[in-house]
C-alpha cells in the first residue's frame, strides 16, 4: 500500500525536523569540545578546507559555501586570523581581492577537535553498528547533494 502525497510531505517534514534537532544537538556537543575562543562557525571553515583538501579560497567563496553574508564571513575570518588559524593574503592576480589560506595551527586545531569528537562515537554505536552508520551517512550525502543542486 502506498501513501498519499500528504503522507510523503509529512514524512519529509518529519525527516528535516529530526535533522534540524540532530544539528542543534551535535553543534552543542561540538562547541563543548572546541578550544576557548573557537566557534562552531570557525570550525566549519577549518573543516571545509581540510575535508575538501583546499589550499585557498576567497572570502566570497567561503561566504557562499557557508551561506552567510560577506560581512559575517569577513568578521569571522578576522577573528580566525587573530587566533592564527588562517592567513588572509592579497590575491596576486587582483590586488583588490583577498585569499584565505588555512594555517598549520588551523589544521592542528581542526584535527584535535575531530579527535575529541570521537567521544560521540560511543553513544552512536550503542544504537547503530558501523555498517548502519555508513549506510545512513551515504543516504545523507545523497540528500545533501540534491539540496545543493537547488541552491
Amino acid at each position: 500500500m502506498t501513501g498519499t502525497r500528504d503522507d510523503a510531505e509529512l514524512l519529509v517534514f518529519r525527516f528535516f525536523t529530526e535533522v534540524g534537532i540532530i544539528d542543534q544537538l551535535a553543534t552543542t556537543a561540538l562547541e563543548r569540545m572546541l578550544p576557548k575562543g573557537i566557534t562552531s562557525a570557525q570550525f566549519a571553515i577549518l573543516n571545509h578546507f581540510v575535508r575538501l583538501d583546499l589550499d585557498v579560497r576567497s572570502p566570497a567563496e567561503l561566504a557562499d559555501v557557508m551561506q552567510v553574508t560577506r560581512a559575517t564571513m569577513s568578521s569571522t575570518l578576522k577573528r580566525m586570523e587573530m587566533h592564527g588559524l588562517i592567513r588572509v593574503e592579497q590575491d596576486p592576480e587582483d590586488g583588490r581581492a583577498k585569499l584565505v589560506r588555512l594555517s598549520q595551527k588551523g589544521r592542528d586545531v581542526r584535527e584535535a577537535c575531530v579527535s575529541k569528537a570521537g567521544a560521540l562515537a560511543s553513544p552512536m554505536l550503542k544504537t547503530h553498528d558501523q555498517a548502519q552508520l555508513i549506510e545512513l551517512t551515504e543516504s545523507l550525502h545523497e540528500i545533501r547533494q540534491a539540496l545543493e543542486r537547488l541552491r
